[in-house]
């Protein structure tokens, strides 16, 4: 919402390879065709880079920002995901 106070930003780091190998997997039960497409996963993660990353180096200035490691099991993510949210509140 406009007005909304952002206190930090998190983003997951995956490899692009792996990315794109986990959305031709989720396309076999999406139900989106462009989740089979890789030239259309290819090209959203490039919009990504391009468009929204960036964001990401906006918020590193004033140490508002942390990379997480997206990669490994669950469980083991969703730890990094915490400890990242406890250390930039």
């Amino acid at each position: 919402n406009k007005g909304t106070e952002i206190s930090g930003l998190l983003m997951l780091e995956v490899d692009d390879n792996e990315i794109v190998t986990r959305i031709l997997n989720r396309g076999k039960t999406s139900g989106r065709s462009d989740d089979n497409d890789e030239a259309i996963i290819r090209d959203r993660i490039r919009v990504f880079n391009e468009q929204t990353a960036p964001i990401y180096d906006f918020f590193a200035k004033t140490n508002r920002s942390i990379k997480v490691n997206g990669v490994g099991g669950l469980e083991e993510i969703l730890s990094r995901l915490e400890e990242a949210i406890v250390s930039i509140s």
